[in-house]
C-alpha cells in the first residue's frame, strides 16, 4: 500500500495541540516544583536587591527558576530562554498560570543576575537546593558539599539528585 504526505506545508491553523488538556502530574518540571522551598530560594535571591533602588525587578521564581533551567538543560542564556519559550511545563515551573509564547525577560539578564549573586549568594541558593532534595536542614550542608558532591551524601549524584526521579 503506497503512503504519502504532501510535500506542502500544513497551515499554522490547521495544526491541532493539546494545550487544551492539563498538564502531567508526573513531568519532572511539575515535580520539582512542588519539591523546591520557592520561599527560602527567593528570600536568599531578595538579598541581592535593592528595596528603594532601581527598576522594579522580575519575579523571583522566575529568575531563580530560569537559573535552574539553565543549569539542568545545559543551555546557554539565549537557549534558556526560548527553551522555556516554547515549553509549558517549564512555564509552568516558573510559577506562569498560562502559556505564552513571548521571552519571559532578555537572555542578557543572566549576566546581571550572575554578576549579582556573586559566588557566596549562588552557594546559599545551591544549599537551599541540596536541603530540599535530601530532606536535611541546609546548617549541615557546607560548601565542600556543593562543590565536591562526590563526598557527600549522595555518593557520585549531581546535587540534586532527587529530581533525577523525575527526569
Amino acid at each position: 500500500m503506497f503512503k504519502y504526505k504532501s510535500r506542502k506545508q500544513l497551515s499554522i491553523f490547521d495544526f491541532r495541540t493539546d494545550f487544551e488538556s492539563k498538564l502531567n502530574l508526573e513531568n519532572r518540571w511539575v515535580k520539582m516544583a512542588r519539591v523546591l522551598d520557592w520561599d527560602r530560594l527567593a528570600t536568599v535571591y531578595a538579598k541581592t536587591l535593592s528595596s528603594n533602588m532601581g527598576a522594579g525587578s522580575i519575579d523571583a521564581r522566575i529568575v531563580i527558576g530560569a537559573l535552574i533551567i539553565k543549569h539542568l538543560e545545559k543551555k546557554d542564556d539565549r537557549g534558556t530562554i526560548e527553551v522555556i519559550r516554547e515549553n509549558p511545563y517549564m512555564q509552568y515551573f516558573l510559577g506562569l498560570d498560562h502559556f505564552t509564547d513571548k521571552p519571559l525577560f532578555d537572555p542578557s539578564l543572566f549576566v546581571t543576575i550572575r554578576k549579582r549573586l556573586g559566588n557566596d549568594m549562588f552557594d546559599e541558593m545551591n544549599r537551599v537546593i541540596i536541603s530540599g532534595a535530601l530532606g536535611v536542614e541546609d546548617q549541615s550542608i557546607d560548601n565542600k558539599t556543593i562543590n565536591n558532591p562526590e563526598d557527600s551524601d549522595f555518593q557520585g549524584g549531581r546535587w540534586i539528585k532527587r529530581f533525577d526521579l523525575c527526569q
